[in-house]
């Protein structure tokens, strides 16, 4: 998690919208400007050292300046990218509450009760601002094709905008997870990032350093569900929008989500929303 301070306005260098089909990658890079992806459709993998990030739909990416990263994706992606300057800082852990705390400091002539200090993480979600955000997108990528140097303080205008929303879903997060134990939030953190591999109690108790007898203690006090059936729910979501949101078939999606057979899945999946994948990807 990081924070960013919009005291000054961020200069984008470079924005614009762009689609790549399955099997796309690069061998990676690193760049002198700091980078957000935003997914406007499909889905795309960001690996960044040893982690990889699922990104999907309604998500948003940050790479800091210098970092080397590499995407790839298995069905399709097509997003919006902003390459933008400015200096990020490792957040600290009350940064959330902090931003919104009074401060003498002026922020362009208004607001001078609040601070300037934005709180970013490396993968956000658009939630509540989406479609906040989904205009300010357009709007942005509209000014950059006019060509006009004329619009850059209107470009640098929207994408602070854009940051403040993504910014205000981070703290709403970090405000609805305080109310979860740290351990409940190490594991939901990593069922989230490995749910579409076929992990165990076993794997998220290792990864976790928590026994399984208090995993699944946490879950039934806190979740009001077991882990299995939340791992399902959250591979029949991804499931649904697979089958009616991508190119995936069937066979395709019951692979991607980790299953074991495409037999096995058809039944969960009949299970679940009553009618068969092939049925629902065709409604």
């Amino acid at each position: 998690m990081f924070t960013y301070d919009i005291k000054t306005l961020p200069f984008v260098s470079m924005t614009g919208r762009a689609f790549e089909k399955k099997g796309w990658s690069h061998t990676g890079r690193s760049m002198g400007v700091n980078l957000l992806t935003v997914i406007r459709r499909g889905e795309c993998v960001f690996k960044i050292n040893e982690t990889e990030y699922q990104l999907h739909a309604g998500d948003a990416f940050l790479v800091l300046r210098d970092t080397y990263y590499k995407p790839h994706t298995d069905t399709f992606c097509e997003y919006t990218f902003f390459h933008f300057d400015g200096s990020f800082e490792a957040a600290e852990d009350d940064a959330g509450s902090r931003a919104q705390e009074d401060t003498a400091a002026s922020f362009y002539g208004f607001m001078a009760d609040r601070r300037t200090m934005l709180v970013l993480d490396s993968k956000m979600e658009l939630g509540e601002g989406a479609k906040d955000i989904e205009l300010l997108l357009g709007k942005c990528v509209n000014i950059r094709a006019d060509g006009t140097g004329s619009k850059q303080i209107l470009l640098s205008l929207y994408f602070s905008e854009i940051l403040f929303r993504l910014s205000e879903g981070v703290q709403k997060g970090l405000s609805y997870k305080s109310s979860y134990p740290q351990s409940l939030s190490k594991i939901l953190s990593y069922i989230k990032e490995n749910y579409t591999s076929p992990i165990r109690l076993d794997d998220i108790s290792a990864h976790t350093q928590i026994s399984k007898q208090y995993c699944m203690r946490l879950f039934k006090e806190h979740m009001h569900t077991t882990i299995n059936d939340y791992i399902l729910e959250l591979r029949m979501k991804h499931a649904a929008y697979l089958l009616r949101d991508t190119y995936m078939n069937v066979n395709e999606a019951a692979d991607y989500l980790g299953f074991s057979s495409v037999s096995y899945f058809s039944r969960v999946f009949k299970k679940y929303f009553g009618v068969s994948p092939s049925e629902y990807s065709e409604q």
